[in-house]
């Protein structure tokens, strides 16, 4: 788009952009193509509309309150403030509540407050509220076998696991997910589900349909947390069979049309129209606070129940503690460590009770109940993982969530 160019790379500008200014789905994975491709993933890719509907925006109270002061403790020991987040975190977007009003905005890089942003895995944490609301209503059984709402799934490593197993990421199975190896099992996802451009002669599968049935078990399901993407779309595959309703469809109807959301939000479709919703969403920063907020209270929008009291409860009292310190992420000394994982939601077990969503390259939705804190950050981080930047969003988080519950005090 004319005009609407990053601070950094000054990328796409021009009619056409020049080569070495332009992104494609080559190079948009990479810095600094990165940075542009987050905010127009919908231009790079096909996608299909989750809709806010016709309903009035929700307005957010904007009663701003100086943050400069915070500092929390870096992963190098020293001091730290907002500022040197955004910095580390390569942060494009900003947006914190507190008790629903909004009292902090950043937008950094060519991004402003009617902008959206690729989220990647924080996808998954709004599968998994769909299907614990699908299971409060009645219309899914999250201890039933995945194959009896997927049959297709017969012989691979969810042949024998339970739709409860793919949520909380405790399914055994093959598959590594280093997204820097191009072989790995997130490689052969990226391939199939178009993430990336296939080879010439590619022999692999060529869409989700394709892929998911392929991988293959390994150890015992519900013994260790080991962070699968493919077991999101599976319980995407599972909810789309229960509901009779597509991932776009029920998030548009049970969320993204009842909070008064400002902005259509995208998911991204494989080449024969399976949503993918491992990580493909791209939405508003205002929009994603307004859903961490209903879910702060416990469901209600506007004297309604949007969202289950008992599926926010079941979230936040997080997953299987055991599992996830068998697991790398849970490590004793990591930035994680005594953390859960409940329902593609990752669980903090902190004194706040806090729990968040979090995807690659610095995308976190962070709730802080005890606090009464939302944060959205959205960033375009040049590493897909980077334990420096994800401590300083903990820690950062913390200490925000610790000063503002200290005015109240």
């Amino acid at each position: 788009m004319i005009g609407d160019v990053t601070e950094e790379a000054q990328l796409m500008q021009g009619y056409p952009a020049a080569v070495d200014q332009r992104v494609t789905i080559e190079n948009m994975l990479m810095p600094p193509y990165n940075r542009w491709a987050y905010q127009h993933m919908l231009e790079l890719r096909p996608t299909r509309a989750i809709s806010r509907g016709t309903g009035p925006v929700a307005v957010l109270s904007d009663v701003p309150v100086d943050l400069s002061a915070v500092t929390y403790v870096a992963a190098d020991g020293s001091d730290a403030t907002l500022d040197d987040l955004l910095e580390i975190t390569s942060g494009d977007a900003l947006v914190i509540l507190h008790e629903g009003r909004l009292i902090h905005e950043t937008y950094r890089n060519g991004m402003h407050a009617g902008s959206l942003h690729h989220m990647w895995s924080v996808t998954k944490s709004f599968v998994g509220t769909l299907a614990e609301q699908l299971a409060s209503d009645g219309l899914l059984d999250l201890d039933a076998a995945i194959t009896d709402y997927v049959p297709e799934l017969r012989g691979s490593a969810w042949g024998d696991a339970m739709v409860r197993h793919a949520l909380d990421m405790v399914t055994g199975i093959r598959f590594n997910e280093i997204y820097d190896d191009p072989t790995s099992g997130i490689g052969l996802y990226a391939a199939a589900t178009g993430l990336v451009s296939l080879p010439p002669e590619y022999p692999g599968p060529r869409n989700s349909s394709e892929l998911l049935p392929i991988f293959q078990k390994d150890g015992t399901h519900g013994d260790i947390f080991h962070y699968v993407t493919p077991n999101t779309d599976v319980v995407g595959w599972v909810i789309a069979r229960a509901a009779g309703k597509l991932f776009s469809q029920l998030l548009s109807e049970r969320i993204w049309s009842r909070l008064g959301m400002e902005h259509d939000a995208y998911v991204i479709v494989d080449s024969i129209g399976m949503e993918v919703v491992g990580g493909w969403l791209s939405a508003n920063a205002r929009d994603l606070a307004r859903f961490g907020q209903v879910m702060l209270q416990d469901g209600m929008h506007n004297g309604k129940q949007s969202i289950a009291a008992e599926v926010i409860a079941g979230i936040r009292a997080g997953g299987d503690q055991a599992a996830f310190a068998r697991s790398e992420e849970g490590d004793a000394g990591a930035i994680l460590e005594d953390w859960s994982y409940r329902s593609f939601w990752w669980v903090s077990h902190n004194e706040h009770a806090a729990y968040t969503g979090i995807g690659i390259n610095g995308q976190w939705l962070y709730i802080d109940p005890t606090a009464r804190m939302v944060a959205v950050l959205q960033s375009s981080h040049p590493e897909s993982v980077n334990l420096d930047a994800d401590t300083a969003v903990v820690r950062g988080f913390h200490a925000i969530a610790c000063y503002l519950r200290s005015l109240v005090q």
